[in-house]
C-alpha cells in the first residue's frame, strides 16, 4: 500500500470556515448568559489601574513568563520599582471584583500590598515558598475556574522581549501591567470551550463589545 503524506495546514482557512467563526464569536459577544462588569464600574477600574501604574512605590505585577521566575517574590527593576511575579489569579480576583460592582481606592490597594493579600497563585511551587513574600492563593477568591469560565484578554498580554524582568524596559511593564489587570480588558469564555477565547475571531469582536 502506497504511503499518503499527511498535507500540510493551510495559512488560511475558507471563507465558510472563517465566516463561521465570525458568527460564533458576534453569538457569543451578545448572548446573555455571559457575565459583563457594569461600564461605570469599568471606568473606576480603568482609573484605578492608571494611577496603580504610576505610582512608583507601589508593586507592579507581571504575569509568569519562565520557569526560574518564583511567583509571590518581590523583584527590585533597575530603576527602583518593585516587581511580583504572578500567574492569572489576581486577573481572576480583579474580574471578580469588579464584576461584584467593587470599586477599589488606590489607597485599599495599598492597605492590600502592604498586608500581601493580594493572590498570585493557583499554588506555589517547591521552590518558590523560599522566595515569595505574597502567598495568597486563589482558593482565597472566588474561583472562576470551579464555576466553570477561563477569563480571556481581549489586548494581548505578552512580553516578548528577551531578558530579565528586572532589566525589561518599565514602560514595557507598565503597559503589560495595565493591560493583564483591568477588567475592561477582559471576557469570559466557557472553560469547556476555552480554546475559543484565543481564536483571532472572537479577539476581534470581542474588543468592540463590553
Amino acid at each position: 500500500m502506497a504511503s499518503v503524506e499527511l498535507p500540510k495546514c493551510p495559512g488560511s482557512l475558507p471563507d465558510e470556515v472563517q465566516r463561521s467563526l465570525s458568527q460564533l464569536a458576534e453569538v457569543w459577544a451578545r448572548t446573555a448568559i455571559r457575565p459583563r462588569i457594569r461600564p461605570a464600574v469599568l471606568e473606576c477600574w480603568d482609573r484605578l489601574i492608571d494611577e496603580w501604574a504610576s505610582t512608583k512605590d507601589l508593586c507592579l505585577f507581571v504575569r509568569k513568563r519562565g520557569r526560574d521566575d518564583a511567583r509571590g517574590q518581590v523583584i527590585a527593576h533597575t530603576t527602583g520599582r518593585s516587581l511580583v511575579p504572578c500567574d492569572n489569579t489576581l486577573a481572576h480576583w480583579a474580574f471578580v471584583a469588579a464584576f461584584r460592582g467593587e470599586c477599589p481606592s488606590i489607597e485599599d490597594i495599598r492597605r492590600s500590598v502592604d498586608k500581601r493579600e493580594l493572590p498570585v497563585a493557583m499554588a506555589l511551587k517547591a521552590f518558590e515558598l523560599p522566595l515569595c513574600e505574597f502567598r495568597t492563593l486563589r482558593n482565597r477568591i472566588e474561583n472562576l475556574n470551579k464555576l466553570g469560565w477561563r477569563v480571556c484578554h481581549r489586548v494581548s498580554i505578552g512580553i516578548r522581549k528577551p531578558g530579565s524582568l528586572s532589566e525589561l524596559p518599565i514602560e514595557d511593564l507598565k503597559l503589560h501591567f495595565k493591560r493583564f489587570l483591568a477588567p475592561s480588558n477582559m471576557f469570559l469564555v466557557p472553560k469547556l470551550f476555552g480554546g475559543m477565547g484565543e481564536l483571532p475571531s472572537m479577539l476581534e469582536v470581542m474588543r468592540t463589545h463590553v
